[in-house]
């Protein structure tokens, strides 16, 4: 523990139960639920348990620790994050924008964060989740930069790469018309600098798990498209101008980028932050979920 990071006599005591727990050889635990009252400091006791499993992790000779912060509002990733992170250390420059905790962002955010950390020699990364916003996206067409992000990987990919106008059209939504060819194109740019950072790696993992599952058709709920089809049936919808048009299959989007996303995080560490808000996010989870 670092010297200014003192947790109280029961705190330290939580803190290395739960840590025997990990370690044990004959039953480790993978699942561990803290269950104290509001104010008894169980942020504090997170972040005992980050810096005693980043200790671990160093001594297995991993090369990246790698933590998500699951929670129910940006509000509370903004005062928890500094509190978290050992040794007032800062995974992020600056303050954490809001839309960049949806899940459906984060495959662009561990493609820079890799690339950020190279350049930095950091060790740990705590990637913040908000999953109300994440998963539940029935009907809603999300934030620009969901919109955006989903728009330019998409138009990306080679049999989509003469349609960026007829993209960008249907993925604009609510987006001030104005505004978002700029916004499209920060995201472009965002993407194209993790492409040649990541050697092609990024967005090419995207586009490969883009293109293995078919999608939900939103005509037919009991029948699936693949995504070519899925998106072809957009580009052939007409009422493009139109806001509402389209929530329905960005929903979907936005969905099935969610997924690809938790599957390429791989993180060493999950924190729940008021995990009664989010026992959904394990009803479909085995004993080795």
């Amino acid at each position: 523990m670092s010297e200014r990071f003192i947790p109280a006599p029961f705190q330290r005591a939580t803190i290395d139960a739960i840590v025997r727990l990990f370690k044990d050889k004959k039953r480790p635990q993978r699942r561990v639920l803290v269950a104290d009252e509001v104010g008894l400091g169980k942020t504090i006791v997170a972040r005992g348990v980050i810096e005693a499993t980043e200790q671990i992790r160093r001594e297995e000779g991993d090369d990246l620790f790698k933590v998500v912060y699951v929670c129910s509002s940006q509000n509370i990733v903004s005062q928890n994050l500094a509190k978290l992170l050992p040794d007032g250390r800062n995974a992020f420059d600056g303050e954490i924008p809001a839309p960049d905790s949806r899940l459906s962002m984060q495959h662009l955010l561990v493609a820079e964060n890799d690339a950020r950390r190279k350049d930095r020699g950091d060790y740990l990364q705590l990637i913040p989740i908000t999953p109300e916003t994440s998963f539940r996206v029935a009907g809603r067409g999300g934030t620009w930069q969901e919109r955006a992000i989903i728009c330019a990987v998409i138009c990306m990919m080679s049999e989509f790469a003469k349609c960026k106008k007829a993209l960008s059209a249907r993925f604009r939504g609510s987006s001030n018309p104005k505004l978002w060819p700029q916004r499209l194109k920060l995201i472009f740019e965002r993407i194209t600098d993790a492409r040649k950072s990541s050697k092609g790696n990024y967005p090419a993992n995207v586009w490969k798990e883009l293109r293995r599952y078919p999608l939900r058709n939103p005509d037919d709920p009991e029948k699936t498209l693949s995504f070519a089809a899925f998106i072809k049936r957009m580009l052939a919808k007409r009422n493009s101008r139109k806001r509402a048009a389209f929530i329905d299959e960005i929903g979907i989007l936005r969905h099935r980028f969610a997924e690809i996303s938790a599957e390429l995080l791989q993180p060493d560490l999950v924190i729940l932050d008021e995990f009664q808000r989010f026992r959904y996010l394990l009803d479909n989870c085995g004993d080795d979920g």
